[in-house]
């Protein structure tokens, strides 16, 4: 994660914010505590973490300290309330196993906890992970959730026929979405199937994404489009990246 821009067009507001006791790291986010008496009134990493965000730390910094024994220490921390953060997506994780595949269709399923899963991904992107087809990025026409079964309508057919051992990860469309963060809260959770459908602000953290970005050899880092992007193929050996342009005011300690 690192400060892109600012909504506001003002330059990143840094501050020392209290710590409670772990592993800091320069580029990742930051979120307030909420538990009276252990660390509320302090900031901790965010990933897992779905409400008051605060912003990314900027140092990487172990802290040791307790309110107990008032030794609680600093981290300096970018804090603009209406910040873009250019979040990586972790698609080096292990992605999302597929349950079944409709060529004619063109649906791809998945499993997700009763009532959650995914739905409204249209104009986003899957991005497999795993042979066979392993480095496929195709473009998602619509979703919906059924109980327990994320349906996914691709754009087009991929080139190479899905399987159950294949494993995809979610690539956001521009708009608001529910997201977790991973990676000590550097990075967005792409195989986390289940966080459109969970309660906002408790078990997701609430965000505006307003665009994708694409990196890999031989290319610079520009807009993820589908009439450049979608159907590309064998990325997994490009060193592939993607990004997200993120607005974490929706779920900000300054506004819930």
């Amino acid at each position: 994660m690192r400060f892109h821009y600012d909504l506001a067009g003002v330059a990143p507001i840094i501050r020392k914010m209290k710590a409670v006791a772990g592993t800091y790291y320069d580029g990742a986010g930051v979120a307030c505590g909420v538990t009276d008496g252990t660390d509320i009134g302090l900031i901790k990493p965010a990933a897992g973490v779905f409400t008051k965000f605060v912003g990314m730390s900027s140092e990487s910094k172990v802290t040791t300290g307790t309110l107990a024994l008032k030794t609680v220490e600093d981290i300096q921390t970018i804090i603009n309330p209406y910040a873009v953060y250019l979040v990586e997506y972790a698609v080096s994780d292990t992605g999302i196993a597929v349950a079944g595949w409709d060529a004619g269709t063109k649906v791809l399923t998945f499993a997700c906890t009763s009532g959650k899963g995914h739905p409204d991904l249209g104009s986003g992107f899957v991005y497999r992970s795993t042979d066979p087809g392993a480095g496929e990025l195709n473009m998602i026409d619509s979703s919906s959730v059924s109980t327990t079964t994320c349906s996914v309508v691709l754009e087009s057919a991929p080139t190479t026929t899905p399987t159950t051992s294949s494993k995809f990860h979610l690539i956001y469309p521009v708009g608001r979405y529910n997201i977790d963060l991973c990676d000590s809260g550097r990075k967005i959770k792409s195989n986390d199937l289940d966080s459109g459908g969970e309660t906002v602000l408790t078990e997701a953290l609430p965000v505006t994404i307003l665009a994708n970005y694409i990196q890999y050899d031989g290319e610079e880092m520009q807009r993820l489009t589908d009439a450049l992007h979608a159907e590309l193929t064998a990325l997994d050996d490009k060193n592939v990246h993607f990004y997200a342009d993120v607005c974490f005011f929706n779920g900000s300690w300054l506004n819930v």
